[in-house]
């Protein structure tokens, strides 16, 4: 298939999307577009450079001079799409090794994909319900993530036109009266606030539509390192924590690890919390973000200074993931693919 990849790049992520951004074209035929939402100028013209240098990489520049909510920016997308299938995937996600023809396979079989649950979470660990984990509604409805989607485009229209509705996340207690004759009653007994695009799937089933979610192998979602944030948190955690070698270790996975409360404001609140699924949230954070904190220490080992890190895993399956990443890291490199990271708003 001829697919084209949306990857929205917020400011103070660069780095970590254009090393993505080269192991998704290393491994794939498809086309990506880096979607510049925010961007100062040394980022963008740091992406610009790395996009010159592959022909199936290219930018798309954002019209709005302010941040765009993920959610909005997947709406106005959507609506420019000319091909048969509008693709997306968040900008932490790497790939270490081709998944073209199982992808092309598996869409020919339904009208919503998604994959790439956070490596450090595991899609074992399901949950009903409408957060940004979730898959399943309370009633068992399949629904899609938004960290790597392919929706074909005449499912998507008909969905947004009948409904009115897009990827806008959506409280429960806000859903359009429109949508009820959609929506079951049990499913709309939940806790939880719909996350971006839930309702959109949801709805999806009640015109018959097919949604799936697979576990790319291939492709690894590391998850946190591309917020807002991360490079302010990053900076702290390295100068004042990760001054010696950073092991990940089972003990970095463990919510009752102590070592962490002093800057992980979601372990606090995990300890905090009586709410079981408020619980589930803020651990999943907590996992996420010491994965993505190993991550961010091995790419200041590539092209920074700090030394490298270590991984001590007993889940055979996590550490090969980790592994895979890592290699892949080592193969952008070895490929001269032109990367400086001399402007300190891109490194």
């Amino acid at each position: 298939m001829q697919l084209r990849f949306h990857m929205i790049c917020i400011p103070g992520t660069a780095r970590v999307a254009a090393l993505a951004a080269l192991s998704f074209v290393q491994h794939t035929p498809y086309r990506l577009s880096i979607v510049l939402n925010g961007l100062e100028q040394t980022e963008t013209e740091f992406l610009e450079r790395v996009a010159d240098r592959n022909e199936r990489l290219e930018l798309h520049p954002c019209r709005s001079a302010m941040l765009v909510s993920h959610a909005d920016m997947l709406n106005r997308l959507s609506e420019e799409e000319t091909s048969d299938w509008f693709c997306f995937m968040d900008s932490d996600i790497f790939a270490s090794a081709p998944f073209s023809q199982k992808l092309d396979a598996i869409l020919k079989t339904c009208d919503v994909f998604s994959s790439c649950y956070p490596l450090a979470s595991g899609s074992n660990s399901l949950m009903a319900g409408y957060s940004y984990l979730s898959l399943r509604s309370p009633m068992g409805k399949q629904l899609a993530t938004t960290f790597f989607c392919a929706y074909r485009m005449d499912v998507l229209r008909q969905v947004k036109e009948v409904c009115n509705v897009g990827f806008e996340g959506t409280p429960i207690n806000a859903i359009p009266k429109r949508c009820y004759k959609w929506i079951s009653e049990d499913d709309l007994r939940s806790s939880d606030d719909m996350d971006t695009g839930k309702l959109l799937t949801l709805l999806a089933h009640s015109f018959g539509y097919r949604t799936h979610y697979d576990d790319l192998n291939e492709l690894a979602h590391i998850g946190g390192i591309s917020c807002r944030t991360w490079e302010k948190k990053l900076k702290w955690k390295l100068s004042n924590y990760f001054r010696g070698r950073f092991v990940l270790t089972d003990h970095d996975l463990s919510p009752n690890d102590r070592r962490f409360a002093l800057f992980d404001s979601n372990l606090r609140k995990l300890r905090a919390s009586t709410d079981i699924r408020k619980r589930d949230h803020y651990l999943h954070k907590t996992l996420r973000h010491r994965v993505a904190s190993f991550f961010a220490a091995y790419v200041n080992w590539k092209y920074g200074d700090g030394p490298l890190p270590e991984i001590r895993l007993s889940d055979p399956d996590l550490r090969k993931r980790v592994e895979a990443v890592c290699r892949t890291l080592e193969q952008i490199d070895q490929d001269n693919c032109g990367l400086a990271w001399e402007n300190e708003a891109a490194a």
